[in-house]
């Protein structure tokens, strides 16, 4: 796809270091684990649906990123692959105002049932919830991008052949970046408050996803995004 008078956008997927991200990579043979868009190519305006905070597995969400929870267990860097996707500026601006649109609604959550049961069903979708992959592929796919059939169930390393010719960067994060970024607030130590907010979280996310996982077994069909 070409578009004149282009803007762009950055999808990157990254292999970070995690024990949650290396259980995703063995379970599901990934090579890349976590997927993210940026709105510059510097990384400074980096979105995806990822923890708030480091202990927060289940409070996740639309969030802005910065690099150093990229580097956790992983301090020499991490290999991404950094795809640069060109948009017109009326697309660039829905992208924009999606991103802020669903930050700011505190109902949507990471969809982590989805991710923990794909090895088995290959993903559906939930009300108000995305994984990161998810929400790349739903941005993707509205700018017409061609995901094809593989929503829900698109996979971080999907993306290597979807946007093989718009390949920007391949190689370690820390090559790429001219500084790190950071958040305090993500390495906050783990708290009751934040404890009692995963418990309400799961309870959430549960009434949401099994309802949702049994409409997609029962009639394995693709069931529409909640935008």
């Amino acid at each position: 796809m070409k578009h004149s008078n282009t803007h762009n956008i950055y999808i990157v997927l990254s292999q970070t270091e995690t024990g949650f991200a290396r259980v995703l990579r063995t379970v599901g043979n990934l090579n890349y684990n976590h997927a993210a868009i940026s709105l510059d190519k510097d990384l400074k305006e980096l979105y995806a649906f990822a923890r708030t905070e480091q202990y927060g597995y289940l409070t996740a969400r639309l969030v802005r990123e910065t690099t150093d929870r990229y580097l956790i267990n992983a301090q020499d860097g991490i290999p991404i692959l950094v795809y640069q996707i060109p948009v017109t500026k009326k697309q660039l601006n829905w992208v924009r105002s999606t991103i802020n649109e669903i930050m700011v609604d505190p109902k949507y959550m990471y969809n982590l049932f989805s991710v923990l049961t794909y090895p088995i069903f290959g993903g559906f979708t939930t009300y108000k919830a995305f994984s990161c992959i998810e929400f790349v592929a739903y941005i993707l796919d509205h700018l017409g991008y061609d995901i094809g059939d593989s929503l829900p169930q698109c996979r971080p390393d999907d993306l290597r052949s979807i946007l093989a010719d718009y390949l920007y960067f391949d190689g370690n994060l820390l090559d790429y970046i001219s500084e790190r970024t950071t958040s305090e607030n993500y390495f906050r130590p783990l708290t009751v408050s934040l404890m009692c907010s995963t418990v309400i979280a799961t309870i959430v996310l549960l009434y949401r996803s099994i309802p949702a996982l049994l409409h997609f077994i029962r009639n394995k069909t693709k069931i529409e995004f909640p935008i």
